[in-house]
């Protein structure tokens, strides 16, 4: 079942700090970038324990340590001053995302459609930069496109969203061929295509990801 797999999210390849440049799923991104304030690491510590528990299947388990990671954030609050990817708005993006994963591998669909809701009210009413509203939007997307497998029951609208999106990567529409997924996150849809016979497609988009540099490998790393 779906609920069983491994759940992983798509990033953008941007400089995040120090002009470093990384290019893996976002949830394994930010607890490894090297960011000169030490508050900072120790907020994201708990997305690995998250990543750590859903890639076993453990959501209840992921679901406690997102909630202590935003424990952790509330109690100590970065200063005002701080640039937006040493926030707790990034904090609490990051957390509303993984939380739309961990709500379905939890069967929990409405909570997970609560926390899409409340990724986009942080989105549309903060004050954020422009490529970090632009990253996150990027994200949103294909999060909310994974939530649709959960909500829509017919195959064949799925599949078909599915088949859109991918045109639009593959022609490099809106920055899409620039995020970088885990190939195992696609599985689910190309599934779904299968049983709908769409067997061209399918063929042409396993040529796409074979090819393409934004794609890793089985799975994601925890650090």
């Amino acid at each position: 079942s779906r609920a069983a797999r491994r759940m992983t999210s798509g990033s953008w390849d941007i400089p995040i700090m120090r002009g470093v440049r990384y290019k893996s799923c976002i949830h394994c991104t930010i607890p490894k970038t090297k960011i000169a304030i030490p508050k900072i690491n120790q907020k994201f510590s708990p997305v690995s324990a998250e990543r750590a528990f859903s890639d076993c299947g453990l959501f209840f388990e992921a679901d406690f340590y997102l909630e202590k990671m935003m424990d952790i954030s509330r109690l100590d609050p970065c200063d005002s001053s701080v640039n937006f990817w040493n926030s707790d708005t990034l904090n609490e993006l990051v957390y509303y995302d993984s939380k739309v994963y961990v709500k379905l591998g939890m069967g929990d669909v409405a909570g997970a459609e609560q926390a899409s809701v409340d990724m986009q009210a942080i989105l549309t009413e903060r004050e954020i930069p422009e490529d970090g509203r632009a990253f996150f939007l990027l994200q949103k997307e294909f999060t909310d496109l994974y939530l649709r497998l959960y909500q829509q029951k017919d195959k064949a609208v799925i599949a078909e969203e599915f088949n859109s999106y991918m045109k639009k990567m593959e022609a490099g529409e809106g920055a899409r061929d620039t995020l970088s997924f885990c190939v195992c996150y696609f599985g689910e849809f190309l599934q779904v295509m299968a049983e709908e016979e769409r067997w061209d497609d399918i063929i042409r988009i396993g040529n796409y990801i074979k090819n393409a540099r934004n794609f890793s490998g089985s799975f994601c790393p925890v650090y």
